[in-house]
């Protein structure tokens, strides 16, 4: 798990043991660490939902299926993230699944959306096109793969 080390060079090496207890190390390899900059609500928010999104998707944040688009708000970093993170999804209701699972992008079923995948009801988001870049959907699975989180 590279995440637990600053980005930048560091030595590898590996122990091993055998049956008789013998301790071998290895030569040490030198790799460098690239973790991503952690994506924030904030950056999604002003390169995606304000922009594009919330052209349709203005709220109030409703249970009737019938008020989508306008039934999910994603005006602002406050009501995007109550309109979508561990929030059911009206569209998929057996089984259920959440608009964004912290931590599951592929259980989440904005990405599904936003990807066009298969089994999506409605329309690949946004609606019409243009679709969003890939390196802009990466950056939405990052944010949920890191938990979703507020900020």
């Amino acid at each position: 798990d590279t995440t637990t080390v600053a980005n930048g060079q560091v030595t590898l090496t590996a122990d091993a043991e055998d049956v008789a207890g013998n301790v071998g190390v290895s030569a040490g390899v030198v790799v460098t660490v690239a973790n991503a900059a952690p994506v924030t609500l904030t950056q999604i928010q002003t390169q995606v939902f304000t922009p594009i999104c919330s052209v349709c998707h203005t709220g109030p944040t409703s249970n009737n299926v019938n008020d989508l688009p306008s039934a999910m708000n994603l005006t602002s970093t406050t009501n995007s993230f109550a309109a979508l993170v561990n929030v059911p999804s009206l569209q998929v209701q057996v089984p259920a699944v959440d608009r964004i699972e912290p931590g599951d992008p592929d259980n989440s079923y904005l990405i599904r959306k936003i990807e066009g995948a298969a089994g999506i009801t409605g329309a690949r988001m946004p609606f019409g096109g243009p679709f969003l870049d890939q390196a802009t959907i990466d950056m939405i699975r990052q944010w949920v793969s890191e938990g979703a989180l507020n900020n």
